[in-house]
């Protein structure tokens, strides 16, 4: 009856861990913009106990009883952002252990399930960085352990005792108890989907009677130290930056600097504006435009008027546009930009003009209108570097 309670316990104790966890998990979400992904691991290590039936030294074995053991298992879980995680594990492993104090040794099989929650403690501490090949995780869990033990006397092969043997509440009539589990663990990422994983994590039984002897102690506990190999699948997690990408928390570093003159901008026909700023390559900006007949004259400063054969005629093939941003040599993923400005990444057209990559919203057949929608992009979308440039056949002018 006892083990039939601790295993209706730690049902419960499963089921309500794993909404809280999903709960944390998404309110991080929110604030850190985390992607997620399912995965599944194999893994295979050491196991040691630590109980009644040990000698003390960790590295020490006598005889033909060793206090390491083997023990190989499965996980598959999701990771619900860059923190946190959800797993469950199938683990199958041996122990052993000697006491000359007891005069006593054994040795048990076990066969383990755990649900355990992983803190990614990297990304939690440096949450502007989430994108490292090293990380490292604080692993939580609870779990029910099935095992068989054989006792033995210390110094021959005769049998004291057996537990587990059909005479249990668990699988083929092992005994069946319930554990807590804590432990760290090191991820190193090889790409996009592989990684290699080092974990120790100890597990605390709920008795002291997995080694079959009884005293001071009021559980006995085992760890078990592996290196497994983790393969990553469904949406992908956020990349590195590379060179012609950048993070969104540098964008603002890799924008052209203040002090190279800027272009009026220009805007596509939208009610929807896209909130993006985009400081530009250095162009000659327009100081004063009069529209005339179809025809457009500038005053530039420090320049003299735009010669009459260096007149643009409007034609259907002429655009303005609203640019938000530009970057020397470098991209800005459209959805990092609409993240930044509240905006859809569909609103924002991605153009090169020299070494420059440009972004811009909006089509505008006159600059009257393209003005008035760079003024409510200013105020309502508070992109207060957007200005107005102009395009022919798809072409960004330098001058209009």
């Amino acid at each position: 009856m006892k083990n039939i309670n601790k295993y209706f316990l730690a049902i419960i104790l499963i089921f309500l861990f794993a909404p809280v966890k999903t709960s944390l998990a998404q309110n991080f979400a929110t604030d850190s913009k985390a992607h997620s992904y399912w995965e599944f691991g194999i893994n295979g290590g050491l196991t040691q106990f630590y109980g009644d039936l040990w000698n003390g030294n960790i590295f020490n074995y006598s005889k033909d009883i060793n206090t390491w053991c083997y023990g190989k298992g499965l996980t598959f879980g999701r990771q619900f952002n860059d923190v946190l995680g959800l797993r469950t594990q199938a683990l199958v492993g041996e122990l052993s252990g000697e006491s000359e104090k007891f005069d006593a040794r054994f040795t048990s099989d076990f066969l383990e399930f755990n649900l355990n929650t992983t803190i990614n403690i990297s990304n939690l501490i440096n949450q502007n960085n989430v994108n490292k090949r090293i990380n490292f995780y604080v692993i939580l869990g609870a779990g029910l352990t099935n095992y068989q033990t054989t006792k033995y006397k210390y110094n021959s092969d005769a049998i004291i005792a057996q537990k587990g043997f059909n005479d249990g509440n668990g699988l083929d009539g092992k005994v069946l108890e319930f554990s807590y589990l804590g432990g760290l663990g090191l991820n190193i990422k090889l790409g996009d989907h592989w990684g290699i994983k080092l974990e120790s994590a100890n597990r605390l039984l709920q008795s002291d009677l997995i080694d079959i002897t009884e005293n001071d102690r009021k559980s006995d506990i085992y760890n078990y130290t592996s290196l497994g190999l983790q393969f990553r699948f469904g949406k992908a997690k956020k990349k590195a930056k590379s060179n012609n990408e950048i993070t969104l928390g540098e964008i603002n570093k890799q924008v052209i600097e203040d002090n190279k003159p800027k272009i009026e901008p220009v805007i596509d026909d939208v009610n929807k504006i896209s909130n993006k700023e985009t400081k530009q390559q250095p162009v000659i900006p327009p100081k004063e435009v009069e529209v005339k007949k179809g025809e457009f004259k500038e005053k530039v400063n420090n320049e003299t008027p735009v010669k009459s054969d260096e007149k643009i005629n409007r034609t259907p093939d002429l655009e303005y546009r609203i640019q938000i941003r530009a970057c020397y040599k470098c991209r800005i993923p459209k959805e990092l930009l609409g993240a930044s400005y509240s905006l859809s990444p569909d609103l924002i057209k991605e153009d090169t003009h020299g070494s420059y990559y440009i972004y811009t919203i909006g089509s505008f057949a006159t600059y009257e209108e393209a003005n008035s929608a760079r003024t409510r992009i200013i105020q309502i979308n508070k992109i207060p570097d957007a200005f107005i440039v102009a395009f022919r056949k798809g072409a960004r002018l330098s001058r209009f």
